[in-house]
């Protein structure tokens, strides 16, 4: 079977279709599409930070346009639209339960679509390296809807609960964001 190379923030990993059991496969498939309905749902974003880890770290580098030969890298080290960790998403999530949240008044009409989630084995059998596409729509009041395109890179970890998001890098499409703000979450 070809193998297809997988480029993530750090390092090359090689992706073989089969590495990961099928029924892990689709528990984090599952684990995903229940993650978005949490997220399409303002209501329901505390049950989604029951899903992070103690250490989850959240990444939303920022993206640049280069030559295509250029040899340097669409997303510049060190350059983030978001770096925060637990305690930030913390403080976000409290600080929607304000008055003082005006970006979210009245709250984003959120949706979005999951598709190509590929799994690869982690460190040990506990971790797992998922990547997946998205597409997200985000409309306010009258004002006409923002769309999202761009690719998730997630580290999964199983603990006594289940499944947990230990650490999301976002990769977005865009060079200029097509959207007032980014308080909502990818």
């Amino acid at each position: 079977m070809k193998k297809l190379k997988i480029k993530n923030s750090t390092s090359i990993k090689t992706f073989l279709p089969g590495q990961v059991e099928r029924a892990v496969v689709d528990e984090i498939k599952d684990f995903l599409h229940y993650e978005a309905m949490l997220l399409d749902d303002y209501h329901l974003l505390w049950d989604w930070f029951q899903l992070l880890t103690d250490d989850f770290l959240y990444q939303i580098p920022v993206r640049v346009s280069r030559e295509r030969h250029s040899g340097q890298s669409l997303y510049p080290e060190g350059s983030f639209h978001q770096n925060d960790n637990k305690f930030f998403i913390l403080k976000r999530l409290e600080r929607l339960e304000t008055e003082k949240a005006w970006a979210e008044e009245s709250p984003s009409r959120v949706r979005r679509v999951i598709s190509g989630v590929m799994v690869m084995p982690g460190e040990d059998e506990n971790h797992y390296h998922v990547r997946s596409s998205f597409v997200l729509y985000r409309g306010r009041d009258r004002i006409e809807g923002d769309v999202l395109f761009g690719q998730r890179h997630d580290l999964l970890r199983r603990d006594t609960d289940g499944l947990k998001l230990a650490h999301r890098v976002v990769y977005l499409d865009h060079t200029t964001l097509p959207t007032r703000n980014l308080s909502f979450f990818f």
